[in-house]
């Protein structure tokens, strides 16, 4: 019991990634970072696979928590066309805002 363990990201991301609709009920959703788990949880389906694909590249380079800290710089990185195409423009600068008001309250 209590031992620690790295949890396999990548092969989890590659099973949501064949079916995303999982990402809601799946057993590592309280592992993942709120602002990663917020990203990757949109209605959109064809979006989610795209944002879980995103995260599967960087996962090659950085490991989850290196990605929620430096996850606004890597969301710049995407190509502007894509930022263009984003059928949700998210002003992400006020998203941590919430985000911190919301745990203040109690969660």
């Amino acid at each position: 019991m209590h031992n620690e363990r790295n949890i396999p990201w990548k092969s989890i991301l590659y099973s949501w990634l064949n079916k995303p609709r999982v990402v809601t009920y799946s057993r590592y959703k309280p592992y993942l970072p709120t602002r990663i788990y917020e990203y990757i949880r949109i209605e959109n389906m064809e979006l989610r696979k795209e944002r879980i694909r995103w995260l599967i590249q960087y996962l090659t380079w950085y490991d989850m928590n290196q990605i929620n800290e430096l996850f606004y710089e890597l969301v710049e990185e995407q190509s502007s066309s894509e930022i263009q195409d984003h059928p949700y423009n998210v002003n992400w600068s006020m998203y941590d805002q919430l985000q911190s008001h919301v745990n203040q309250g109690g969660e």
